[in-house]
Parts: structure tokens; sequence; C-alpha cells
């Protein structure tokens, strides 16, 4: 039987700050089999067991959303439509966190190479896995491919200054601030890349549709309409 999540024993956390940081996440979560990485980075804060060195164990560009550029307009655009900006209560230190399905897998490959990340984008095998049931219906699950990054703390501000993304933004979405024609097209391919699809029609026409926050699709279709 698998713990609560939301409980931890004491002998988890003695597990945790007896061997972090000598061991990594991943390596303590061999020593806690029914904990995830995830799970224990996060329990990390929420210890506040060096929080700070854990956040610096890798490196990326820290500027590189310091000017929005294609580049990182698309990578913005992404993040928007798939990624999210976690903070825990307890600490000031902000995670990114994206996750796509393993197909698509490559797109954070790119990311990290892009951004020169020294970190690895972590693929989750969930095809040996029961499915699971919502109101008896049957929800298959899938493989994921998630990235999280926290060793460039200079991004949440610049994130939040050009493209609105912030903590909680999945019902709060707004569009970017004042991007050139340019920047503002590779900002709706991220984004269609993360949450769009599109269907050809009967008659020809091609379709684009976006799920996203009604603030967010009014100020996609202003950059489309220009």
């Amino acid at each position: 039987m698998l713990p609560d999540k939301n409980f931890w024993t004491e002998q988890e956390d003695w597990a945790i700050k007896g061997n972090y940081p000598q061991l990594t996440a991943g390596e303590i979560s061999k020593l806690l089999p029914s904990r995830s990485k995830a799970a224990i980075q996060q329990r990390i804060c929420q210890l506040g067991v060096q929080v700070e060195q854990w956040a610096c164990k890798h490196s990326a560009d820290k500027d590189f959303f310091t000017q929005p550029n294609r580049l990182n307009c698309y990578w913005a655009g992404l993040i928007a439509a798939d990624g999210c900006v976690k903070q825990s209560h307890n600490s000031k230190t902000k995670t990114l966190s994206i996750s796509l399905i393993a197909s698509d897998g490559y797109l954070l490959q790119q990311l990290t190479s892009d951004c020169a990340y020294t970190g690895s984008v972590s693929i989750q095998n969930r095809g040996s896995r029961k499915p699971s049931k919502i109101l008896d219906r049957e929800i298959k699950s899938s493989s994921s491919a998630s990235l999280q990054i926290s060793c460039c703390q200079e991004w949440f501000e610049d994130l939040e200054k050009h493209w609105n993304i912030i903590p909680r933004k999945s019902l709060t979405l707004k569009p970017p601030r004042n991007l050139n024609l340019e920047c503002s097209l590779a900002y709706i391919k991220g984004f269609f890349d993360g949450d769009g699809c599109a269907h050809l029609r009967k008659d020809g026409n091609l379709t684009f549709f976006f799920m996203a926050p009604l603030n967010a699709c009014s100020g996609l279709r202003m950059y489309v309409m220009k």
C-alpha cells in the first residue's frame, strides 16, 4: 500500500536530512522507492534542507529570457501553454516545470540545448500501469517527458515582465506585453505546439484551435489579426 503523498514519516524525513546534499534527490528516491524524485525535491524545499544548493545544482543561461526575441518567445509560448511556475510556501526558490507526452520530449531536449541547461529531461513510462477510472470511465495513461529548472531565478522576473507567466497562471494568464510581430508569431507557434491543434475541414479550410484562458485567447486573436 502506497503512503499518503501528503504525509511524510519521520523515517522518510530523516532519510532526506541525513543524506542530502551528499546524495541527489534521484539517489534518495532509490532509498525511498515509494517516493518519486519530484516528490523528494518538493519535500527538500518544504524541510528547508539546503534549498539554495538544490536550486543551483545545475546551470543555464541566466539571460535567456532577458530580452524578447524569436527564440525565447517561442519557448515562452510553450511554457504559457504547458508549463508552470512552482513555488514552495516556505521558500523563495521558484521552479519552472514543463510536462509533455513522451513523443514530444524532443521539444524539451531542444529547450535544454537552446538555454544551455546542464540538467536532463525525465522520461516516465506509464505504459505498464493499469488504466485508471473517473466516474466509471476508463482513462488510459501514457508516458510523459518532463523538465524542471530552478537554477536560474532571474528567469521568473523576466517571464512575468514580458509574457505575464506567473505561478498559478492556469485561469489568469494574460497575453504578452509589447512584442513585435516576429516575436508575437513565435509566441503563438510555441503556444500552439503546447496547447493547440489544427483541423482540415472538408471544404479545404484549415482551422486552428487553442485551449487557454479567455484573456490569453483574446490576446492570441489580436496578434493573428495584425
